[in-house]
């Protein structure tokens, strides 16, 4: 089985729900069913014995690779896919987050409870019964190789929000074209809050034209996360921001309260949207390395399990290939622009001059995952810096928020920093948080 572990920080995630740490719990044994496939028999004995005998020693710090349990292969999930996994309607909270100029956002996420309920169905139809699945992780916050905590939202997400809100980069950078890739997604509460903002500039300037083209690219290592949280959360944020402006998809869908019905015209309303502001959402599964980083920039094959029924019908996997049918469905549905260019799947940033941003809050929490996360983050800058855009000053960043240390994990944000400058980023602190556990965000340029 997968090595467990637990931060055990007072305050440490942001749930109201003071049943929340079970909810994800029984979440996160359910995860594991969905998400990874039990090793061969001829191998099974091997590596029970390995486990018995890494469970006899003294407890590490270390993260997956975990033996049995390989990491997952990065895939890249289309949004008609992830669609078809939504249920017909969630339930949601707002969480209230006071900006340090003393302006507040209000960021939506679906209920844990909510989730739990969907993944219970889906055990109970795959096994005929309701079953509640692997045993549960107990008081654990990650399950290494297997649940990589994306079902909680964590207080440095909260921190890269505040520093976001105070960055007049972030403002200046909107003129622009931007490209947002954030590691480690979970509920995506800072590239929430930079969709928020950017909806918000578009009301403010629909006299004007549209607003620059903004790319979210969505990671987080497991695909259920990104299926049951993250896309349900971005639909919320739309919907909420809409629900007074006359759309009339919307009109009904919030008749119960603390809840969104998703009909079919609501989703389709959400998916215009993003044509017509040129907002697109890119949603990348599986762990941090190489292959996750060709993926993000469209240079690698997409393997996603949703495309499971293409693959047995000789359907290419091809990354570019996938846009390419993203763009003619949505052309054929009346939802693009006509001639198969424009999508909400497809990267608007790509063939022009864009700012990079990469962000990244609770994701060095063990020295493999601070070293699995640094090397993604630089290979991503790494790459931008290597492809100058002629005729355009553009920035490459890096916003990183953590921990000062993890205690009894191994993982730290001064680690990071050390490793970043190592590899040659000016790296400046942009937020410290004293209270309680102590909290840093960090800014890193190569």
């Amino acid at each position: 089985m997968a090595s467990s572990f637990s931060f055990s920080f007072g305050g440490d995630d942001i749930e109201e729900d003071q049943g929340s740490n079970e909810e994800v719990t029984s979440l996160a044994s359910k995860v594991e069913k969905h998400t990874l496939s039990e090793p061969a028999s001829a191998q099974a004995q091997q590596q029970q014995q390995q486990q018995q005998q890494q469970q006899q020693q003294p407890a590490t710090a270390s993260a997956f690779p975990v033996a049995g349990k390989p990491q997952l292969t990065p895939a890249r999930h289309a949004l008609r896919d992830l669609f078809q996994q939504l249920p017909s309607k969630i339930a949601y909270s707002l969480l209230d987050v006071t900006l340090d100029d003393g302006r507040t956002i209000d960021l939506p996420r679906r209920e844990l409870w909510d989730v739990r309920i969907q993944l219970m169905a889906e055990v109970e139809t795959e096994d005929g019964e309701g079953s509640e699945g692997p045993e549960g992780l107990g008081a654990h916050d990650i399950k290494t190789g297997v649940y990589e905590g994306g079902f909680k939202s964590w207080e440095s997400s909260v921190d890269l929000v505040k520093v976001l809100g105070a960055d007049r980069h972030m403002n200046e950078a909107r003129r622009r074209p931007l490209r947002v890739i954030e590691l480690g997604c979970g509920t995506a509460l800072p590239s929430l809050a930079i969709f928020r903002w950017a909806m918000e500039a578009q009301f403010e300037s629909d006299a004007t034209g549209p607003q620059p083209p903004l790319s979210l690219v969505l990671a987080d290592y497991n695909p259920t996360v990104l299926q049951l949280v993250t896309l349900p959360n971005f639909v919320l944020a739309w919907a909420l921001a809409h629900q007074s402006r006359g759309c009339t998809a919307l009109q009904g869908a919030f008749d119960l309260e603390g809840e969104l019905e998703l009909t079919p015209e609501v989703l389709a309303a959400f998916r215009d949207f993003l044509v017509a502001s040129n907002i697109s959402l890119d949603f990348v599964s599986g762990g941090w390395s190489a292959e996750l980083v060709n993926l993000i920039y469209g240079l690698s094959l997409s393997t996603s399990p949703h495309d499971s029924d293409r693959d047995r019908e000789g359907a290419s996997q091809d990354s570019v290939k996938e846009r390419e049918n993203d763009n003619e469905g949505e052309a054929r549905n009346g939802n693009g622009n006509g001639n198969g260019n424009v999508n909400a799947n497809s990267d608007p940033t790509r063939n022009e001059r864009h700012d990079t941003l990469v962000l990244g809050a609770e994701t060095i929490y063990s020295p493999f995952a601070l070293e699995a996360f640094t090397e993604t983050v630089f290979a991503i800058l790494s790459r931008e810096r290597s492809s100058p855009q002629e005729g355009c000053q553009v920035e490459c960043q890096a916003l990183v928020g953590a921990k000062r240390m993890y205690f009894g994990v191994g993982g730290s944000l001064d680690d990071f920093i050390d490793k970043a400058r190592d590899k040659g980023a000016t790296v400046t602190q942009l937020r410290e948080e004293a209270e309680g556990v102590r909290r840093g965000v960090v800014r890193c340029v190569l």
